[in-house]
């Protein structure tokens, strides 16, 4: 998996996506949430993440 430019219909810019390289980790936490618990593995697959910044309510009503 690589960077790559990802080209939208009606935008004449195209915007850089980031490659995220998936792994295993520890979620979770024993002192600070209590929704968090029990401390458990996940295994995420790699993905891209767009590297613009949007706003918070971005696409939303």
């Amino acid at each position: 998996m690589e960077n790559h430019l990802q080209h939208l219909p009606g935008r004449s810019e195209p915007f850089t996506m980031i490659a995220v390289q998936g792994g295993r980790f520890d979620m979770g936490g024993e002192s600070w949430n209590t929704d968090s618990l029990p401390v458990h593995p996940v295994e995420v697959d790699e993905f891209w993440m767009g590297n613009t910044r949007s706003p918070r309510r971005c696409g939303l009503p």
